[in-house]
């Protein structure tokens, strides 16, 4: 048996070497017609042809240069079979022929909407020593082979058969071990099963879709983005107007998020600690998978709760910011009221006027909690307000005024 075995092995080494031999035989016999129709084609496309030849004579060339491509396979092959595979050590610039690669494949990616980017350490240096004509069609392989097409038959009318392919695929990485989380872009809500099931498997899952996408898949990713909104905002910005979709359903309101951000804040004031921007912004996107200041119209979430949370004010500490709660005691509620007067040149009108701002500015604001059921009353208790009729004003612009009488 062993005689056999060693037999059959040689037989099969001598095939395979007889094979290799043979393909290089084909191969550079190949190679020079095929150099040389590639070499014609380049000087006839160089001269003005008309449009149907032109058209003709690229297909041509694109079609030898396929063919080129695949003898230096089958050559690398037969080297590497018949064990007189080398690499060449020649000083060569990376940047080259990833610049080659990019050319390439341009046709290819502007034709399906698609962007390539290299990632290259900054540390490398821009000359290294290695075999470029390999390397470079290493990474043309590699490339061809980047995004595998898939074809899923629709065997039943008015069903969507991709779906239940793409959490088949879903299933298949998440069991593989190797990624941390996924990216579902999709408003159907076919997908909320396939999200929540990914969060049970520890995955962070960031889902992408419309406005219209439902309040159910929106809570079960732990992020989520309406693409509509952001291209929306980026429009109304170019045109020098702000899009709000606060007013839309489909959105946390924002009396909702103002409660929350209360509520961070009375935690870490019993804590004893401060509440800073950063930890806002934060555990707002932990507690609302939709929650993006741009969904508002700002770029900023410091701006957003200067603009739309008059329960919050904010203060900076070095260099950061701190969140606290708006308090409306007697003394604050008495330097705001003063404030207002004097930037209004001293006098009021309107005693509405400041009851309408104070409850502006503190929603709670009740003027029992003060002891007063009138806000005269509660004017004329300040030392430095004179109140007359329904006018309001400083002593100082009283006396001025009185004066000039």
């Amino acid at each position: 048996a062993r005689k056999r075995y060693d037999q059959t092995l040689a037989e099969l080494e001598t095939a395979g070497r007889q094979n290799a031999e043979f393909l290089s035989n084909v191969s550079h016999e190949l190679r020079t017609p095929i150099n040389m129709v590639l070499g014609i084609s380049e000087v006839i496309l160089e001269k003005n042809l008309p449009a149907d030849i032109r058209n003709g004579m690229e297909s041509l060339q694109m079609a030898g240069k396929r063919l080129s491509s695949q003898i230096n396979n089958m050559l690398d092959y037969t080297e590497i079979v018949e064990g007189t595979l080398t690499s060449a050590e020649e000083p060569y610039r990376i940047t080259s022929i990833l610049n080659d690669i990019v050319t390439m494949a341009a046709a290819q990616n502007n034709r399906h909407h698609l962007e390539m980017v290299f990632d290259l350490d900054p540390k490398m240096p821009s000359v290294l020593i290695g075999d470029a004509e390999k390397i470079s069609h290493v990474l043309k392989i590699l490339l061809e082979n980047s995004i595998t097409p898939v074809q899923q038959f629709n065997y039943t009318t008015g069903k969507n058969s991709t779906d239940m392919t793409m959490v088949i695929d879903a299933m298949d990485i998440l069991y593989s071990g190797n990624v941390d989380g996924f990216c579902l872009i999709t408003s159907d809500s076919d997908f909320t099963r396939l999200a929540m099931r990914l969060r049970e498997a520890n995955m962070y899952v960031i889902g992408m879709g419309e406005s219209k996408t439902p309040t159910a898949l929106t809570k079960a990713c732990n992020k989520f983005i309406r693409l509509n909104l952001i291209s929306e905002q980026a429009l109304s910005a170019a045109a020098g107007d702000i899009a709000d979709a606060s007013k839309s359903n489909t959105v946390t309101s924002i009396s909702e998020i103002e409660d929350a951000i209360i509520a961070i804040v009375n935690e870490n004031e019993n804590n004893g600690k401060p509440t800073y921007m950063g930890e806002i912004g934060s555990r707002l996107n932990s507690r609302f998978t939709d929650f993006d200041v741009r969904n508002y119209g700002y770029t900023k979430l410091m701006t957003f709760i200067r603009d739309k949370c008059p329960k919050l004010e904010i203060s900076k500490e070095n260099s950061s910011y701190n969140v606290s709660v708006l308090e409306a005691n007697a003394v604050v509620l008495h330097d705001k009221i003063i404030k207002m007067i004097e930037k209004n040149g001293g006098t009021i009108d309107n005693l509405s006027v400041i009851y309408d701002y104070l409850k502006k500015k503190y929603p709670d604001f009740d003027l029992k909690d003060y002891g007063y059921s009138r806000i005269s009353s509660f004017l004329r208790s300040m030392p430095e307000i004179v109140v007359k009729g329904n006018a309001v004003s400083l002593k100082d612009a009283a006396a001025k005024a009185k004066a000039k009488k």
